[in-house]
């Protein structure tokens, strides 16, 4: 007989009647959300848990939502945390997260000229030839942008999703994160995430990863694989910034070059 639920009750019975006599401390009943209200033994839903006591994904993200977030509001000095991966400015004004549409849902973006398929809003193509989609991510957690190069020329190959410049703050410090997968790369230099700002007068700064494999020549391999990255802490510039945007490059040293990547969960916080 599973004596989880029980336990757990019995647990928070004890800590319930420790803060009521004590002024330091404050008490949540994270398990009063979770619970199964027909279950005997005081069980836990199990859409909540992933092992019957533990919190899966959608316990964690209930709680966030239900207790965690709103008391979190009262502390003022991280008043401004993201409550949801999807949040951005568009959504709550008081994200630090100024990304439009993060976990690329959609397909209302812009083709470039020669290019084929879809991309989330506010995404744009430009460059060499190239087939663009949106694919669910692996963790079902939202959707990649996939870029399928089939290089004409050796110039490159970008994709880039505009960042409206009056949500960010001149002289304001940022990091920029992403997930990159190389799914294939044959005959290409080099790919890059790159964050780009504008002030007056089209002055370009620029931040980004670098090239997130080392290549030493065009014919050079690229590992495949998954990537986490997150660039160093930045600040932009004093000044009007006129734009802004972030840039999926494929960098290509020839012709006859291919390559497959996607980039998802994109985010420019302030920090």
């Amino acid at each position: 007989m599973r004596l989880f639920g029980a336990l757990v009750s019995a647990y928070n019975d004890l800590l319930r009647e420790y803060c009521a006599t004590h002024t330091d401390c404050e008490f949540w009943d994270f398990n009063a959300i979770i619970a199964d209200p027909t279950s005997a033994s005081g069980d836990g839903k199990g859409i909540y848990l992933r092992d019957g006591l533990h919190l899966g994904p959608l316990g964690a993200s209930t709680l966030g939502k239900l207790v965690v977030a709103p008391a979190l509001a009262r502390f003022a000095p991280i008043s401004n945390l993201v409550q949801v991966q999807s949040d951005s400015k568009v959504i709550s004004a008081i994200s630090r997260n100024v990304v439009t549409n993060p976990l690329m849902q959609g397909t209302t973006g812009t083709i470039g000229s020669g290019h084929s398929g879809t991309l989330p809003y506010p995404w744009t193509s430009t460059g060499n030839v190239q087939t663009l989609s949106t694919v669910t991510r692996a963790d079902a957690f939202g959707k990649d942008v996939k870029t399928a190069l089939a290089a004409t020329s050796t110039s490159s190959a970008q994709a880039y999703g505009t960042v409206d410049p009056s949500y960010l703050t001149p002289g304001g410090s940022y990091v920029l994160e992403c997930s990159l997968g190389i799914d294939e790369a044959t005959a290409v230099t080099g790919i890059s995430v790159t964050f780009s700002a504008y002030t007056t007068g089209n002055i370009e700064h620029r931040r980004g990863f670098g090239w997130p494999v080392q290549v030493a020549g065009a014919t050079d391999s690229i590992a495949t694989g998954d990537y986490h990255i997150r660039s160093r802490k930045f600040t932009l510039p004093s000044g009007t910034i006129t734009g802004a945007s972030i840039t999926l490059r494929i960098a290509v040293g020839s012709s006859s070059a291919t390559a497959t990547a996607r980039l998802g969960r994109v985010s420019l916080k302030r920090i």
